[in-house]
């Protein structure tokens, strides 16, 4: 019975930190695409309307070390209240502020309150997870995470549509309130993890690791997964940023729904991710999930018709939600106690810095190029993590291997 208790992935403190996680992620990515429609409005170029993202997750990309260190400190659970304190405040100051450069003030602001939130937020769900079952927890906890992702535009976009740019704000502070009174009663799971924390610094003097944030990261072996996390990501900002953009200049209305019919591509592909990993391996997985991405951004590419960009969200959602999970598990399954934040911090700040970097190049070549070009980019890069995919290992097929042996 015990050994069941332990392997129990869905337990109530799990599904607790999934939620939060996506709604910390929904609060973000709801501005990702109203703040551009706001700067563009009092009287930023479109051209540079990504900046106000790339401000935000460039900020986290920074904090990121720092936000390492202060969760292994204090614990994950003070670390993401101080997050969430953070972004509850930031809301707030929104529907006051009506000055183009404080908003870039207040994004940067909100980028370390975002580096905070989602790296302890990540580290309290690695430590819950059974090592032999890591590929499906963080499958699960990775699909929370790839939904807000594609829900969160929908939603920016649809309160921006009924209810202009105060709608955005106060929704984010009213789901910033929720995230902090959810923190606040993990108060079993703060103890957990604060014995967790004491273990990992026993084997030195004094009781603080002294290893650098960058060893820590090696050995955690999370790099080469938070690679692709980044140019997957950097890729998607093409279109959480511009594709808005896209349908008012093709006359294509309620382009919204690609990321409404995301969602769905992304809960779905969760009915057979497992089963694909388990039977053929990551790699074949990997491989499959690169090509529905590839697909997708063609379909954009060349849009003339609504249908065309639903069908495209849907095969998003597919590649997205299968790919996602696999890189989140692949970033932290060798991670321990003393490099789990490491692993954690680096696995989200590549997605900020592919956020940032597309944020504005993509903005940049826009100036010299057609939308239909630069998707046609976006399908090329997702070829080459198709290409990783063909000389990397097959992981989730050995995972599967432990967990049959056990």
């Amino acid at each position: 019975m015990r050994k069941q208790e332990r392997n129990n992935i869905m337990t109530i403190s799990f599904l607790a930190v999934t939620l939060l996680s996506c709604m910390v992620t929904v609060c973000l990515q709801m501005t990702v695409t109203a703040m551009p429609l706001l700067v563009v409005d009092m009287g930023l170029s479109r051209t540079l309307a990504g900046s106000t993202t790339t401000v935000c997750t460039l900020a986290a990309l920074l904090f990121r070390p720092f936000s390492a260190s202060l969760s292994k400190r204090m614990g994950e659970r003070r670390a993401a209240l101080y997050g969430g304190v953070l972004y509850l405040v930031l809301f707030l100051w929104y529907l006051f502020c009506d000055a183009i450069p404080i908003i870039f003030l207040i994004r940067g602001l909100q980028g370390i309150g975002m580096s905070l939130l989602t790296t302890a937020l990540g580290s309290m769900a690695t430590a819950m997870i059974p090592q032999e079952q890591m590929t499906k927890g963080m499958g699960y906890f990775g699909l929370g995470n790839a939904v807000a992702v594609s829900i969160g535009p929908a939603i920016g976009l649809w309160l921006v549509e009924f209810g202009g740019y105060p709608a955005v704000f106060l929704a984010g502070a009213v789901m910033s309130a929720v995230i902090l009174l959810i923190l606040l009663f993990l108060k079993e799971e703060r103890k957990r993890l604060e014995a967790t924390n004491k273990e990992s610094q026993e084997h030195v003097p004094g009781g603080e690791s002294r290893k650098s944030f960058g060893r820590l990261v090696i050995e955690s072996g999370s790099l080469a997964p938070s690679l692709m996390s980044m140019l997957i990501i950097f890729s998607q900002t093409a279109l959480t940023t511009y594709l808005s953009f896209l349908g008012e200049s093709r006359g294509i209305l309620k382009v919204g729904t690609f990321f409404t019919l995301n969602v769905f591509g992304m809960i779905f592909s969760r009915l057979f991710v497992g089963a694909v990993c388990e039977r053929y391996g990551e790699k074949f997985l990997g491989a499959g999930a690169t090509m529905l991405l590839s697909g997708a951004y063609l379909l954009v590419a060349f849009a003339e018709h609504s249908w065309m960009v639903d069908m495209a969200g849907i095969l998003y959602g597919f590649g997205y939600g299968a790919f996602y999970s696999i890189l989140n598990a692949a970033a932290v399954r060798n991670s321990t106690a003393e490099n789990r934040g490491a692993a954690n911090a680096v696995f989200f700040g590549a997605k900020d810095m592919g956020t940032a970097a597309g944020a504005l190049l993509w903005g940049m070549l826009l100036e010299k190029s057609s939308y239909t070009e630069i998707y046609i980019a976006c399908a090329g890069l997702s070829v080459v993590s198709f290409i990783y995919y063909l000389i990397q290992g097959r992981g989730g097929r050995i995972e599967a291997k432990i967990q049959k042996a056990k």
